[in-house]
């Protein structure tokens, strides 16, 4: 668990530095934008990685990159596909239309869910997915209230990709030599709905995220990430993090 702790920035970092340069690569306009964000995002994942043992930095940190991640690769994946399709320009405007609607949606769940599920977090320090005992904060899964589920997600995901392969093999059927293009457009379209139905997991962690720093202010506390000393010590196995972070060299 600790390694991924690890892992999981620099891995993000990673993926945002190659859709940055290819999305640079359709738009060089934006590169005076692009270079000083991944110079910022580079600081960052490097301080989650091998330095911070604080929730709210961690998990804040994260939830930028893959955020940033995103940003590129669906600016990247529409420009690929669409620019054959629309004028120079029409990708350009797809994308913001699309990024305007998918914050509209995100910042609509982000009020509902504060408001259902963390209006006593102040009060408790608990809410139904997220727990802080002893001052380290503690990830845990709950049924909510008066919550239905009539499919597990992985249930969905293997209904959706169930649909996908039926509705991929009749394009192919159906459309013989431009099956490959609307192949391309369909799968686009897979990507830019999926966000959309999979807020409802990341929302939750977002407020989280939002809610324990709220706390942390108010309180004048630091809350720790869980397991922090085998975090530490899972550092100071690395040689990067040891020439980085001198506290790891100072452990026996």
């Amino acid at each position: 668990m600790e390694r991924e702790l690890i892992r999981l920035p620099l891995l993000l970092l990673f993926l945002c530095f190659v859709t940055a340069g290819l999305t640079s690569a359709y738009f060089p306009i934006l590169g005076w934008f692009i270079v000083p964000v991944l110079v910022v995002a580079l600081v960052c994942s490097v301080i989650a990685a091998f330095f911070t043992t604080r929730y709210t930095t961690y998990q804040r940190t994260v939830h930028s990159l893959l955020t940033l991640f995103f940003c590129f690769f669906m600016v990247m994946v529409i420009q690929t596909a669409l620019e054959r399709w629309l004028p120079p320009q029409g990708p350009v405007l797809v994308t913001c239309v699309y990024f305007f609607l998918l914050a509209t949606v995100y910042l609509f769940r982000y009020q509902r869910e504060r408001q259902a599920n963390w209006h006593d977090f102040n009060r408790s320090l608990i809410s139904p997915t997220l727990a802080i005992e002893d001052g380290k904060v503690k990830r845990i899964v709950r049924t909510r209230k008066n919550e239905k589920r009539h499919a597990t997600p992985n249930s969905a995901a293997n209904l959706g990709g169930a649909l996908g392969v039926a509705a991929l093999s009749v394009i192919g059927a159906a459309f013989g030599a431009r099956g490959k293009e609307l192949l391309l457009l369909v799968v686009v379209a897979a990507f830019m709905v999926a966000p959309f139905f999979l807020l409802r997991y990341l929302v939750p962690y977002a407020v989280g995220i939002r809610e324990v720093r709220k706390i942390e202010r108010e309180r004048g506390v630091r809350f720790e990430i869980d397991n922090v000393a085998a975090l530490q010590e899972a550092r100071g196995k690395v040689i990067l993090a040891r020439l980085l972070n001198p506290r790891l060299r100072q452990q026996v």
